[in-house]
This record gives C-alpha cells, structure tokens and sequence, in this order.
C-alpha cells in the first residue's frame, strides 16, 4: 500500500508582525521567498471562565487576489519554522473550504455609487423615513449585504 507524502508547510514571521503558513520555496541566490496559497495566521486574546485564552485562525492573506504564488522579499522575513500536524491539518481544511466557496461578482461603478449616494443622505438625515425605505426598496440583495456589512476596526 502507497503511503501518501504529508506536505510540509511553514510559519513565516514577516518584520511588520504578520504570520503567515503555506509552502515555501528559497534560493540562495534569490532575494525573494516564494509562498504558495499563503492564509494569514490571526492570534486573539478571549477572556473565558479560566482567564484569557488564545484564539487562532487562517484567512486568505491577500483576500482579493486571485495570484496562488507570492514572492516576499527575504529581509521582510524574520524567521520560517516548522508547523506541527494540527496546524497543517487546520491549513488543509480552511483551503478546501476557500476552493469550495463561490466568488461573488464585485459590485460595478453604478452599484457603489448608488451605495454612497444613499449612505451620504443618510447620513446626512436630509431623508423621511418614508424616502429612505423607498431607496432600500431599491437596492439589490448585494447592495444591500455591502450596505449592512460592519465596518472592520483596528485596534492599537
């Protein structure tokens, strides 16, 4: 019976903080590391009933590139370790999981500016109510998601 080969992944630490896990491949005599189908490792602190807990997961690194190879210049890196087989075998799942997901269209120029026109007056309160139910009459289910998306906030 063929055994099949595990894959071997990496951690690569970058300067800025980043973490990243995929295969990798390094020439001496290149100043760039290639990384395929990098997901970015994001690290949490929870509180829980025993005290603060680490919560890990992987997302796409470059979320709206449809590139599989990246090359990172080699004095942006830090460090490459090893990874141990949960790590590898959670790397795997989210993978299969991305490959499987449907890419949804992006919205045109005439959907965005119709977004923004709408969240301007909002915003504005230059609008009844009866109007602004009529204008997310209008909307799309698309538009509609991207109006009602929570705006992502970084934390220092």
């Amino acid at each position: 019976m063929e055994q099949k080969q595990q894959t071997e992944y990496k951690l690569i630490k970058l300067i800025d903080g980043t973490e990243l896990v995929g295969q990798i491949s390094v020439s001496d005599n290149d100043k760039f590391l290639r990384i395929v189908e990098p997901l970015q490792l994001k690290t949490v602190a929870r509180p829980s009933n025993f005290g603060m807990r680490d919560d890990s997961s992987l997302s796409p690194w470059l979320p709206f590139s449809t590139d599989k190879v990246f090359s990172i210049p080699k004095e942006r890196v830090i460090t490459i370790a090893s990874i141990n087989k949960d790590l590898s075998h959670y790397y795997e799942a989210i993978k299969k999981r991305l490959e499987g997901k449907p890419i949804k269209p992006p919205l045109s120029p005439q959907e965005m500016d119709k977004i923004l026109r709408l969240a301007e007056q909002m915003e504005q309160d230059q609008i009844t109510e009866e109007e602004r139910r009529s204008m997310m009459d209008e909307l799309s289910d698309e538009e509609l998601d991207f109006l009602n998306k929570p705006t992502p906030r970084t934390l220092h």
